[in-house]
């Protein structure tokens, strides 16, 4: 979010927005929307790489007590529903958005 934050603030300094505008380029479109894109989906795929992590440190832990992985397995997959894992989801794409839309406003 600083690296865009920065970015956005030299290119304004450097007047290259306005250079944009004058081309008849939309910098919101040029600048901003890609960066906010990028932003949330880095978000969701930090999102998915630490659900697996999670997974992965409990099937550890049970492994090295010697736990069967049957049960904890029919355990996971009956309380995790879909709709938890869509949620998980949406609101690392809301957080991605709000730290994309403040870092290019600022």
């Amino acid at each position: 979010g600083t690296a865009i934050c920065a970015d956005l603030g030299a290119r304004q300094v450097r007047e290259e927005t306005d250079a944009l505008s004058v081309l008849g380029i939309d910098p919101v479109k040029a600048l901003i929307v890609p960066r906010v894109l990028a932003i949330i989906l880095v978000c969701i795929l930090c999102d998915i790489v630490a659900l697996l992590a999670g997974v992965i440190g409990a099937v550890m832990v049970i492994v090295q007590n010697g736990a069967p992985l049957g049960p904890f397995f029919s355990t996971f997959f009956s309380t995790a529903t879909p709709l938890e894992l869509g949620a998980s989801f949406a609101k690392c794409a809301l957080f991605g958005t709000m730290i994309a839309l403040v870092c290019c406003y600022k």
